[in-house]
């Protein structure tokens, strides 16, 4: 039961957004063009204030962490989180969310609102801007939310039926999703060894080779369903990383083949490439009956 194996984790950021329309400016354009409702003047405040630009990467750094350890989840913004990962995500999404949290404490709010009045001029508006530096905090939070994953048939809760089939279906598909999941990323992380063995001359970086060692602990969490298939293909990429050796890949041509074979039967089909196929495949199998019942028809007469 996916319920025994994953949680659902919500992720929540909140920043104060730094673009403020300009009602005034904007006016002065259409006026001087003789135009009207084309456009909007919007100012960007803190713009290359390089702790303000390091807040924004650094909450970008944490939704990443977040998505590379989850799979997604029928709702928005709400994401499974296998169980074999729960210790990971408490380490790595915490890390990188008090990191931000440092960033915000130590940012000097006036100092970058005494530097915007003499970047913007006579377009500054203090009204445009959080009214102190606490306020400026307050604005700014990333948390996350864990919560169990629903069970249609929970003695304690009575649901209706269409209810309990929308559920069920949400379930189900999301153990597909998992599926889906592991053979994107896996792609993701082959994909540019392929190409990479494709170029005469090329940069060749470990992160080839720890890309994919980093990788398949989270791919073996992510079989929820424990499919011995599965299992199989992630072990073969452990393999395949395991021998990976990125100084011979830089001066050996015959190695670089031998790689490329490697990665590329390693690549598995996505859903719509696998759907693709079977239909050209039932295609295939459909043509061939048409011309065996034309063959039949023939030799009876």
């Amino acid at each position: 039961m996916l319920s025994d194996k994953a949680l659902l984790v919500r992720l929540e950021r909140k920043a104060w957004t730094p673009y403020k329309y300009d009602k005034g400016v904007t006016n002065e354009v259409e006026v001087s063009h003789s135009v009207n409702n084309v456009g909007r003047f919007n100012k960007r405040l803190f713009h290359k204030n390089p702790e303000f630009a390091k807040l924004a990467n650094q909450s970008a750094n944490v939704y990443t962490t977040h998505m590379a350890l989850t799979l997604p989840w029928d709702v928005n913004g709400v994401n499974i989180l296998p169980s074999k990962l729960i210790f990971d995500y408490f380490q790595k999404v915490k890390a990188a969310i008090g990191e931000y949290e440092t960033t915000v404490r130590y940012f000097d709010f006036d100092v970058a609102v005494k530097s915007d009045e003499a970047r913007l001029g006579n377009l500054f508006n203090r009204k445009d801007y959080p009214r102190d530096k606490q306020s400026f905090d307050a604005l700014h939070s990333i948390s996350y939310t864990f919560y169990p994953i629903p069970v249609s048939n929970d003695f304690r809760i009575t649901i209706p039926e269409e209810e309990k089939k929308k559920l069920e279906s949400t379930l189900i598909s999301a153990e597909r999703q998992a599926t889906a999941e592991i053979v994107n990323r896996m792609n993701q992380v082959l994909l540019p060894v392929i190409q990479q063995c494709q170029k005469d001359k090329t940069r060749w970086h470990k992160s080839l080779k720890t890309n994919i060692q980093e990788l398949v602990p989270v791919l073996k969490a992510f079989n929820l369903e424990d499919t011995e298939y599965l299992n199989e293909v992630i072990n073969n990429l452990q393999t395949f990383a395991e021998h990976l050796d990125i100084e011979r890949l830089k001066h050996d041509e015959d190695y670089r083949g031998t790689i490329k074979g490697e990665a590329n039967t390693l690549v598995l089909p996505t859903e719509d490439e696998a759907a693709c196929q079977e239909a050209e495949a039932l295609s295939h199998q459909s043509s061939c009956e048409e011309v065996d019942s034309i063959l039949n028809d023939l030799k009876g007469l």
